[in-house]
């Protein structure tokens, strides 16, 4: 077993029973750096008019670069999903249905049109006739008086 003390010594942390000591020395680290050693750990990065603007050399040829690979991204459209193929499939039967629907009510509307124009006709000879038999009604009643 002591085999093993010294092997795994070294695993295990020590651990300071007086806790009063560890917060002294952290407070005393923590006044010692001062505020030029805070700026020279932070990273500072400035700008010049260069790295900012473009020149209009650099502006065109990004412009073009950025158009042409817009170009290769419209030539080349993802494979649809399993959702946009039923999406569409459903978009197509919903229209096909809507223009069968269309062309049964455009049927039908021609249908009565052409009953009614015969109803109509049917009409109009049906008052021809009676008017025609009240017209030889008042010839053979006025010969009479």
């Amino acid at each position: 077993m002591e085999c093993f003390k010294e092997e795994t010594k070294d695993l295990f942390l020590d651990i300071n029973p007086n806790i009063d000591e560890i917060a002294k020395e952290t407070e005393e680290l923590d006044k010692k750096v001062d505020l030029n050693e805070k700026k020279k750990v932070v990273k500072e990065e400035k700008y010049d008019h260069q790295d900012v603007f473009e020149e209009e050399e650099e502006a065109s040829e990004a412009e073009e670069v950025s158009s042409e690979a817009e170009e290769e991204e419209e030539e080349e459209p993802l494979p649809m999903t399993y959702r946009e193929k039923k999406k569409l499939e459903t978009a197509k039967r919903k229209a096909e249905e809507k223009e069968k629907k269309r062309k049964e009510k455009e049927r039908h509307r021609a249908m009565m049109k052409e009953k009614n124009r015969e109803k109509a006709r049917q009409r109009y000879w049906k008052q021809k006739e009676e008017k025609q038999k009240e017209k030889e009604k008042d010839e053979k009643e006025i010969p009479k008086k």
